[in-house]
């Protein structure tokens, strides 16, 4: 796609377009939340211990209910015991498989898509949505979001959105932040710009397993060991809830990994997509919009 600020690099903020939707906000609805810094050893600064979390920061107390009054709760979990909340970042990935496979179960999941791999793949992203999966943003270019400015916060949602609708004609109702870096501050401007928070309440660590596009240090058997105790569990009745979790449509070692357990998950649980588990049946700003 063209007309698009450079991938993989956090988009100018001086633009005409960022500088609309910038104007649009109120920002006396926005908490003022600091911009944080990673420090080396990759822990954020400042850093709520948990005592005091002003911020409603998820990625140091997992935080998901804002004390901002206005913004709704994150979606996290399945409520319903027995769900399986399907949901994949970081794509879309140029390779049909697991749409495919997904297809032939007859499955629909949330996709959480990079604005950058959007235009570089937008034909991944139009069959995505073409097979009923719901899309959602990730950012455009894949940044922990509370060490970003609020221009900068524009920006990264601003051309996530305007990937997703180029590509494929839909406006996104839902976002996730990358590593599940988020407080009131970025929710707040998420929310005024369309859009509810979506985090999870299990994680594979998919990503992290070897792969020759990404390095990964995670033996693909404690993967594994995850996927069966959520099982096990299930089973059990020992969960609470139903589950919402966090895997990656990134290389061929995270799709070959959810293909080789969706079978089994399906015995064991109702596997349905993530907004689909929460009650989302209209996840576009379009309300004309139907599934083909």
């Amino acid at each position: 796609l063209e007309g698009f600020p450079t991938t993989w690099a956090i988009p100018p903020t001086d633009s005409d377009e960022v500088q609309t939707i910038y104007n649009s906000i109120n920002w006396n609805k926005v908490p003022s939340a600091p911009v944080r810094k990673i420090k080396s050893d990759g822990s954020f600064s400042p850093n709520s211990d948990g005592s005091s979390d002003p911020y409603c920061y998820w990625s140091d107390t997992n935080c998901v209910k804002p004390k901002a009054s206005y913004l709704p709760p994150d979606l996290y979990e399945c409520p319903k015991k027995g769900d399986w909340g399907l949901t994949y970042d970081d794509g879309p990935f140029n390779k049909p498989a697991l749409y495919n496979f997904l297809g032939r179960k007859n499955l629909h999941a949330s996709l959480f898509y990079i604005g950058s791999s959007v235009v570089n793949y937008p034909a991944a992203a139009r069959l995505a949505l073409n097979n009923g999966h719901s899309l959602c943003v990730h950012t455009w270019s894949h940044n922990p979001m509370t060490t970003l400015t609020n221009a900068e916060i524009v920006a990264e949602l601003y051309w996530g959105i305007k990937a997703i609708k180029t590509a494929t004609g839909v406006t996104p109702k839902c976002w996730r932040p990358p590593q599940g870096d988020v407080d009131d501050r970025v929710r707040s401007i998420a929310w005024q710009m369309g859009m509810r928070t979506v985090l999870w309440n299990e994680d594979t660590n998919d990503w992290d397993m070897p792969d020759p596009m990404n390095g990964g240090n995670l033996p693909p058997k404690t993967v594994d060991g995850y996927f069966q105790s959520w099982i096990n569990a299930q089973k059990a009745g020992t969960l609470k809830t139903g589950i919402l979790v966090l895997e990656h449509e990134l290389n061929h070692m995270t799709v070959n990994m959810s293909m080789y357990w969706l079978p089994k998950l399906q015995s064991t649980f109702n596997v349905v997509s993530a907004l689909e588990c929460n009650g989302i049946s209209q996840p576009y700003w379009e309300t004309n919009f139907v599934y083909p």
